[in-house]
């Protein structure tokens, strides 16, 4: 080839095998093959395949639709996904519960069924410091099953949901068992249980019908007394029937005044008045309220 001297020189001439440095050039539509790009200063990636990056990527990506973006600004380096319309979050449904890895710790949202989480449901573990919002409303109340015992709260759906016998009220009719009152104040009276019934020539006493108990002697009759407990206290009115002069023969376990069993009334229709009471859970107490009354 023959050298145009000032046009063509080694230093400006671009050759198939060389090593050139290319300046302001415009390269439409090239093919590369294998380039290391270097850094460049700018750069559209629209079209390129073979995502996902997995390293050296740093600052945030954008997320579309007005999203706030992906960035790694927590200090664990944890993914923080922003508050954008291009993120569809999850409905969590009742289950096994739901477990939230925070870092340093774990919320464990617990299956406590449908409604408002609040702070009992959640259990915080290994110094995670959020918070979780109380409910502001109290649920309707839906039971399936009786319960016992008194319930506090809301007395409408409560009385809505649970029959009248299973539940306390401030001012209805129940009837409590079992129960220890203390301190009591007691307006307007109380009313004493009371049982009658014919002694014929044995009776057994049985506090759970009374502890007034009237009893017609219908024959010479032997009282049989429920075990003493110190406390406890029992009235005993008993009749002489139409024959009148019936005699009873008194527990064992009845301590009268100087060891003496009073003399009873044994005119027909007529009756005695007795009061026991047990201070240990060996005897009662006997003593004579009244006698010979005409009822």
């Amino acid at each position: 080839m023959t050298t145009l001297s000032g046009i063509i020189t080694p230093s400006n001439v671009v050759t198939a095998t060389s090593t050139e440095t290319l300046t302001n050039k415009t390269l439409t539509s090239p093919t590369l093959t294998t380039p290391a790009l270097g850094t460049p200063a700018s750069g559209v990636a629209t079209n390129l395949t073979g995502l996902p990056l997995t390293t050296g990527v740093t600052g945030t990506l954008p997320v579309a639709n007005g999203g706030t973006g992906l960035t790694t600004t927590p200090a664990n380096g944890a993914l923080d996904i922003g508050n954008g319309t291009g993120f569809t979050r999850a409905t969590l449904t009742q289950g096994s519960g739901v477990t939230i890895t925070n870092g340093a710790g774990t919320i464990t949202i617990a299956a406590t069924g449908s409604g408002t989480v609040t702070s009992a449901s959640v259990v915080s573990a290994n110094g995670f410091a959020g918070t979780v919002a109380t409910a502001t409303t109290t649920p309707a109340i839906t039971l399936t099953t009786s319960i016992t015992g008194v319930l506090k709260g809301n007395a409408t759906a409560i009385s809505a949901a649970v029959a009248g016998t299973d539940y306390v009220t401030p001012t209805g009719t129940e009837t409590l068992t079992n129960k220890t009152i203390q301190a009591g104040t007691f307006t307007n009276g109380y009313t004493e249980e009371v049982f009658t019934g014919n002694s014929s020539t044995a009776i057994t006493l049985d506090l759970a019908n009374g502890t007034v108990q009237i009893i017609t002697l219908t024959g010479n009759c032997v009282y049989t007394f429920p075990t003493p407990v110190a406390g406890k206290s029992f009235t005993l009115v008993h009749l002489q029937d139409a024959t009148g002069s019936r005699t009873v023969t008194w527990p064992s376990t009845v301590d009268w005044p100087s060891a003496t069993a009073p003399t009873l009334t044994a005119t027909a229709s007529r009756g005695d008045k007795f009061v026991f009471t047990a201070i240990s859970g060996t005897s009662w107490l006997g003593s004579v309220a009244g006698q010979n009354y005409t009822v």
